[in-house]
């Protein structure tokens, strides 16, 4: 009930705006659509869950397959099922454990990180996936060089919340990839694609001065390399 109550009210007011929402989000879900596509079948049963306002399953939808959401902010799903036409359930996994629902994706983009036990929504997912389904994932590394050079900064400058790429207390889990893949392979995957990228930020201050080492990992062909984010592709295999 905790968890539930930290995403409820207000916590995603500003993503109720199409416009906003593709600019914010739309070329990262691009590509997620981009690295599924090869390996879905015509008309898959897709699922996202945490899919605040649900642009990646009206995506998933837009291009062909029978996609669902799932979020635990009533709001943003009744907005995302009237705006974005897309079945949007409330809860989460162990709401869905009980019925006979199976799909061919599932898809936890920047949401893993935030959950109470990993390794137990690793497991629920593949209970809820057809057999050889696929399972898309991301979120950051912890031991990028950005997030390596942050968690260093913040130590000379002796301030913790520099080390912006450590979300604690918003993330209850911080992965590197070694960590990833270990989590990924004992709830019965196998990895079938892998991608990094990173998003490019500035401030204009001091402080963002010292953090413009850290963005240098988002020029064109390095992020793809070093990127701070973590993009996985799994299979299901037993």
């Amino acid at each position: 009930m905790e968890m539930r109550g930290f995403y409820e009210g207000d916590y995603h007011t500003e993503l109720q705006n199409p416009a906003f929402m593709d600019r914010a989000f739309g070329p990262k879900y691009r590509r997620y659509l981009s690295m599924v596509r090869p390996h879905l079948s015509t008309n898959a049963t897709t699922l996202d869950v945490g899919c605040a306002t649900g642009l990646f399953p009206k995506m998933l939808k837009d291009a062909g397959y029978r996609a669902e959401g799932m979020e635990l902010n009533s709001a943003s799903a009744a907005w995302g099922r009237k705006n974005y036409g897309v079945p949007i359930h409330e809860g989460m996994l162990d709401d869905l454990l009980l019925s006979s629902r199976k799909f061919d994706l599932i898809s936890m983009t920047d949401v893993l990180e935030h959950t109470l036990s990993p390794p137990a929504e690793v497991r629920k997912v593949h209970s809820l996936l057809n057999a050889g389904g696929h399972f898309l994932v991301t979120f950051p590394d912890i031991l990028s060089p950005s997030s390596r050079y942050l968690r260093a900064l913040s130590k000379s400058i002796n301030r913790e919340w520099a080390w912006t790429t450590c979300h604690i207390p918003q993330h209850t889990w911080e992965f590197s990839y070694a960590t990833a893949l270990r989590l990924f392979n004992q709830g019965g995957f196998e990895l079938v694609a892998f991608r990094r990228s990173q998003g490019f930020s500035f401030e204009r201050s001091k402080f963002g001065l010292l953090c413009l080492p850290a963005s240098l990992a988002a020029l064109p062909g390095v992020s793809r390399y070093a990127g701070n984010q973590m993009e996985f592709l799994l299979k299901q295999v037993f």
